[in-house]
């Protein structure tokens, strides 16, 4: 028996994302509040998940890159915003929130590119290049 992942993988989250992002503000459209706040569910506990991966992630590049600023900032982001609870009506208020963790997520995946392709570049802390940048630092 396969046990299914409690936080969507990249591509069901993706799906979610599209499908979030897609539903009107207001009027007649707007899905109801019990599925909005399933979709936001899924959306903040993935979004949890990706900040926890992210913050990892930073740790092993120098601090002033920018991808690293960048995170950073989406990570404060993050800290604020996942964890408040969901609105319970009106439904629209649901949906809007619902569509600003969407837009998080979405800038928290990609922090998690820039960081990684930081990371490829070999952007790695150590003793090393940390002691040779101070020493340019104090040198001028």
């Amino acid at each position: 028996m396969t046990v299914p992942p409690a936080v969507p993988d990249k591509l069901q989250i993706l799906e979610v994302i599209e499908t979030v992002l897609g539903w009107p503000p207001a009027g007649p459209h707007v899905p109801p509040a019990d599925i909005a706040l399933s979709l936001l569910t899924q959306l903040t506990a993935h979004g949890q998940v990706l900040a926890r991966d992210l913050e990892a992630q930073c740790a092993s590049v120098f601090e002033d890159s920018p991808a690293v600023a960048g995170a950073r900032h989406t990570l404060g982001e993050a800290r604020r915003r996942l964890p408040l609870p969901p609105p319970t009506s009106p439904d629209h208020a649901v949906v809007h929130r619902a569509q600003s963790v969407a837009l998080l997520v979405q800038a928290l995946l990609r922090a998690v590119g820039r960081v990684g392709e930081e990371q490829a570049r070999g952007s790695r802390p150590d003793f090393t290049r940390r002691a040779a940048r101070h020493n340019e630092g104090s040198a001028r």
